[in-house]
């Protein structure tokens, strides 16, 4: 069996004319990035996927790195012989219920939204679009109708005409647009 040798800055790759492809990893800071019989594996790839599959292993360090040098010290021990892709499931499963709780706290900010006779609606509805954007921040993106309604019923009993009027048309429009339009409103209905 005679074995070429094709050679990367972090991967090695050694492969016989049967196309057998023999992949050795290289150390980051001196320990291996990858576990325990891992360390040679022997696959039989077309070209098609051995290709993309190699780009794939030889930027893993690269990202890697990336992710470690953003996290604590304490948090780089953790995940410092992990792969990119363990590393952010074992990061979403120790933060998501941080995220669920932070998600609840948003929402019943937001569900509790009321604006009261006298006040300006133009600081209740940037208020409430910005609870509605950092929900979305958070990963939970509520559709446009609904943000809409959850602004619309929020408004006293004096944004009536406005609100029939508005659902009568099926009025599209963004969260900007509304805010602007319920100004106009109420600037238009404090003259009379």
């Amino acid at each position: 069996m005679a074995l070429g040798v094709r050679g990367s800055t972090r991967l090695n790759h050694l492969s016989d004319e049967s196309g057998c492809v023999f992949s050795f990893p290289t150390l980051l800071h001196h320990r291996p990035l990858l576990r325990g019989g891992d360390w040679f594996s022997v696959t039989r790839k077309s070209e098609a996927v051995a290709v993309p599959h190699e780009k794939h292993i030889d930027n893993a360090p690269d990202a890697q790195c990336v992710m470690l040098s953003s996290m604590s010290l304490e948090l780089q021990r953790q995940h410092e012989h992990m792969f990119p892709y363990e590393m952010l499931k074992h990061l979403e499963s120790l933060y998501a219920s941080q995220a669920q709780t932070m998600e609840y706290e948003i929402l019943l900010d937001l569900f509790k939204c009321k604006l009261h006779d006298g006040s300006k609606v133009s600081e209740h509805v940037l208020k409430m679009i910005g609870l509605i954007k950092r929900l979305a921040s958070i990963g939970t993106v509520l559709p446009a109708n609904v943000s809409t309604n959850l602004i619309l019923q929020s408004l006293p009993s004096s944004f009536e005409n406005f609100i029939v009027n508005f659902n009568m048309n099926n009025t599209k429009v963004g969260l900007s647009e509304l805010h602007n339009m319920l100004k106009t409103y109420e600037f238009s209905t404090a003259k009379t």
